[in-house]
């Protein structure tokens, strides 16, 4: 459980093995901006990708 006041700070990865994984939806720009709204609904912030 989180303590009152306590910073949430993430640090996200995203990564695309594939030509096929790009071309699929599964791009960088898709990837990062699903962790982005993910953060978002936790009450977090990116720090950095």
């Amino acid at each position: 459980m989180r303590a009152r006041g306590e910073r949430r700070t993430w640090v996200a990865s995203a990564r695309v093995s594939t030509a096929e994984q790009a071309e699929r939806d599964h791009s960088l720009p898709a990837q990062c901006q699903a962790i982005a709204e993910f953060a978002a609904r936790h009450g977090a912030t990116i720090a950095q990708e």
